[in-house]
């Protein structure tokens, strides 16, 4: 028989999981602007979105739908930053 501790370890363990998703869409979104920023800065304009193409399908594969979506938001805010600049 499940004890109601047993199912409130399990929804911990499925609310951690998400979280983690997320997180690690976050910090591919972070690494790729990092590297635009440093190693690729000589390239500047002409391939302004050139590592955020593999850290979205990264995060999408990684996270599914919904934390690729967030890796395109942050990736299309960061990408405006820095072309800006």
């Amino acid at each position: 028989m499940i004890t109601n501790s047993q199912i409130a370890q399990r929804l911990l363990d499925i609310k951690n999981r998400q979280a983690l998703r997320y997180v690690v869409a976050f910090t591919v979104i972070v690494l790729a602007a990092g590297l635009r920023i440093w190693p690729l800065g000589a390239l500047e304009l002409r391939i302004p979105w050139v590592t955020f193409y593999p850290a979205v399908m990264a995060a999408a594969l990684y996270g599914g739908f919904s934390c690729g979506m967030l890796a395109t938001t942050l990736c299309c805010t960061a990408g405006c930053i820095l072309v800006t600049h």
